[in-house]
């Protein structure tokens, strides 16, 4: 069992490193020529064209700005629906935790799209994100533990109404707590690093790699 554990750690770590050439938008960085790993630009060129596709498949489109792809459901569904979704197209509910990324997603809010049998204004439509106040604990944090300055709408976060523990965008881009069992729409992210480090992990210990690189170095 250790050595399993540490076998995945170690090859997470060297798909680190690897990801580490990358700069923010997947495109490879500056390395050094002197250094094996510089061999591996052409190859890194190619797996980024292929993290990029698959990052945009099922309907999903690229925000170099972000470095995400991301797509809008208009189906009315709860928070944890939502949530469902997202993961089993291979995403997250996004995580707004940058001004930028908070620009992208509001850029994206369904103005057009309407929620059947609401109980509130339309403006108050959530657009659901991955930002709650898990367990009831006070604080609000995003998909992955991310802590940032949210971007709240005004006399937000309230406690007036029980159990509004997670977070919609609404019509003024802004962040609203509502209740999770409530219909929304939702937009799911997907982060083209972890693409990379998912396609590199398949390339750096394939046998087809490892022989081409060996052949490459003459070893």
């Amino acid at each position: 069992m250790f050595a399993s554990v540490f076998c995945v750690v170690l090859l997470s770590a060297a798909a680190d490193v690897v990801t580490g050439m990358f700069a923010p938008d997947g495109t490879p960085g500056n390395s050094n020529s002197n250094s094996v790993l510089s061999l591996w630009s052409q190859e890194m060129n190619t797996i980024r064209e292929e993290a990029l596709r698959i990052c945009q498949t099922k309907g999903y489109h690229y925000e170099d700005t972000t470095g995400s792809c991301y797509k809008v459901h208009i189906e009315p569904r709860t928070w944890a629906e939502a949530h469902a979704v997202c993961t089993f197209e291979g995403g997250f509910l996004a995580v707004p935790n940058s001004a930028e990324k908070a620009r992208v997603v509001s850029s994206l809010y369904p103005r057009g799209a309407e929620i059947p049998d609401r109980t509130w204004a339309k403006y108050y439509d959530p657009l659901f994100v991955g930002v709650r106040n898990w367990f009831n604990a006070g604080e609000w944090l995003g998909m992955h533990g991310e802590r940032a300055v949210w971007d709240w709408h005004a006399g937000e976060p309230s406690t007036h109404i029980p159990e509004e523990y997670c977070t919609g965008l609404i019509g003024n881009g802004k962040l609203n707590n509502c209740v999770c069992s409530n219909k929304g729409f939702s937009i799911c992210e997907r982060d083209l690093m972890t693409i990379l480090k998912q396609l590199l992990l398949k390339r750096l210990f394939s046998s087809e790699t490892y022989l081409t690189t060996s052949t490459n170095l003459n070893v």
